[in-house]
């Protein structure tokens, strides 16, 4: 394919802007590049800098695997005209594994990132660049970011196409709304009383003592692990919580050793959590299952507004989530301990959560890959890019609260940007009966709502998901384009089952396969959306 058909608007800037021609790298720099990089490991190499020599060394890699893609990104058009102008520019051009994205000034930077980590949402990425760009200050930047942006398209892209998955938590989940209190409804209850946001660092045992002294001066809620690791220490927090949706949350939680504490959860999380504990449960309507979530809530005029959506899009940890809800409740200062954000001494959790990390710091996986950063005590640390998403978060989140204290009790970790550290001692002088507050808000916030209520929203929706079924099996007797078809794609689109669960399937499954040929692409999405509608089913 011609350089100028596929790329017309870089043919365009090149024939009429005038620049030199630059060469970057030669065959030998691309061999040595290439035994560099952990190509077995990902499906999508980022490469800032357009070296016609290094794609010729990777077509092989590209060979092994048609899902694995190469994305060159140029701001140098002296580059880009050289590489125009090598023998093998066309035949790279025409590759269809292989992208080039030009970069025509720096405010184009972060909107083309965006657009490549949503056309390649992979999870496993590498992002490299060519001799003559690593050191460049840009470089590291455009890395993070790429990182980042990855992390949460790889992530909306995934829960899309393997929602039903995610549905296995949450329609048990609703289930259990009739026997919560509704935590919502906790708005300014607790103004004005000091809160202790319990992570689960390493660095909460060096606070073990002055959280022991702090359970009548302030409110302790366990984040997820933080509630085994409390538990080891003897320490009973106020308020425990947890939204993780895969089985890991139970192992994490399983040395809990409270089982009566009040449990605040999202209707994410992995439903066998419960076995460890006995109630009461705080039911936290969020936004952050999915929008048959959010019409079942609403349906049982569950309405109040999503707690958590005021933190951004990169808050997606426990911790962010029990920010926001220390906020909406009123709680002043917030104090933040055993959020470490960080490994020490290589260690991921404080001691008590009975889960081994494997740590690996060649771990591919965009949100798992490591970082170097200046820590709390201004020494190098090792965390990662989720935690960095997490620490960003929280910092930008303070900044936009001028009116609340935010405090950090932990001397080491990440860190945070804005939030200073100061002790315990200085912060909480009066003391009241936290359990007593908390027992009294539970019961007066106890949902009115019967199961029958419950099953009668969630039976409209499998009723929905059977007559999607029945439409889907007929669309694929059909020739795509016959009136027929239309005909049933519009009986499709009106059923509310569609709308809320096999929508967004369709629309993620399109963008993924938007280079195949698209007969073939409308054969494939009429079956996969049939085998997602049964997968759903089997969820109710």
């Amino acid at each position: 394919m011609p350089f100028s058909t596929r790329y017309p608007d870089l043919a365009l800037h090149l024939h009429w802007i005038r620049s030199e021609k630059k060469e970057l790298g030669n065959a030998q720099e691309a061999l040595e590049w290439k035994s560099s990089l952990p190509l077995d490991r990902i499906d999508v190499l980022y490469v800032y800098g357009l070296g016609g020599h290094h794609a010729k060394v990777l077509k092989s890699w590209l060979a092994e695997n048609p899902s694995r893609h190469l994305v060159f990104l140029e701001d140098d058009l002296a580059a880009l005209r050289g590489f125009s102008e090598m023998p093998q520019a066309e035949e790279i051009l025409a590759h269809p594994q292989i992208h080039v994205r030009w970069i025509p000034n720096p405010p184009f930077w972060d909107r083309i990132l965006e657009e490549c980590a949503a056309e390649f949402s992979f999870d496993k990425i590498e992002v490299s660049a060519l001799k003559a760009y690593e050191k460049l200050p840009r470089f590291r930047k455009i890395k993070l970011s790429l990182l980042r942006k990855t992390v949460l398209w790889n992530s909306l892209t995934s829960e899309n196409i393997s929602g039903h998955l995610l549905h296995e938590n949450i329609i048990p989940n609703l289930r259990r709304i009739p026997s919560c209190c509704y935590v919502n409804s906790w708005k300014d209850e607790l103004k004005g009383i000091p809160i202790i946001i319990c992570g689960a660092g390493p660095s909460l045992k060096a606070l073990a003592d002055d959280l022991h002294q702090m359970r009548d001066k302030a409110l302790i809620i366990a984040c997820g692990s933080a509630l085994s690791a409390l538990s080891h220490l003897g320490i009973r927090p106020h308020l425990g919580i947890a939204i993780d949706p895969n089985s890991r949350e139970f192992d994490c939680l399983k040395g809990c050793t409270y089982r009566d504490l009040p449990l605040l959860f999202g209707s994410r999380l992995y439903p066998k959590v419960f076995e460890l504990f006995d109630g009461p449960y705080g039911y936290i309507r969020s936004g952050t299952g999915s929008l048959l979530e959010s019409y079942v809530e609403e349906e049982l005029n569950l309405k109040d507004p999503f707690l958590g959506h005021d933190l951004g899009r990169e808050a997606l940890s426990v911790t962010t989530l029990a920010l926001s809800l220390a906020h909406a409740w009123g709680c002043d200062p917030i104090i933040f301990a055993g959020v470490d954000l960080a490994y020490e001494r290589e260690k991921h959790y404080a001691e008590g959560v009975p889960v081994k990390v494997q740590i690996n710091p060649h771990e591919k996986s965009a949100g798992e890959q490591w970082v170097r950063r200046k820590g709390a005590r201004g020494h190098w640390v090792s965390t990662l890019v989720k935690w960095i998403m997490e620490r960003d978060t929280i910092d930008s989140y303070a900044r936009r609260h001028p009116g609340t204290t935010f405090i950090n009790a932990s001397s080491g970790g990440l860190g945070f940007k804005h939030i200073p550290h100061r002790p315990f001692q200085q912060l909480c002088k009066k003391t009241g009966d936290y359990d007593e507050r908390i027992h009294e808000l539970v019961k007066r916030t106890k949902i009115s709502l019967s199961e029958a209520q419950v099953e009668n929203v969630l039976a409209s929706v499998r009723n929905s998901l059977e007559k999607c079924l029945e439409i889907l099996r007929l669309l694929q007797q059909e020739d795509s384009g016959s009136g027929k078809a239309v005909l049933y794609q519009l009986d499709l689109e009106g059923e509310i089952a569609y709308q809320l669960v096999l929508s967004s399937c369709k629309l993620a499954l399109e963008r993924l396969g938007k280079k195949k040929d698209p007969v073939a692409l409308e054969r494939e999405k009429w079956k996969f959306l049939e085998e997602a509608a049964f997968s759903y089913l089997k969820s109710f």
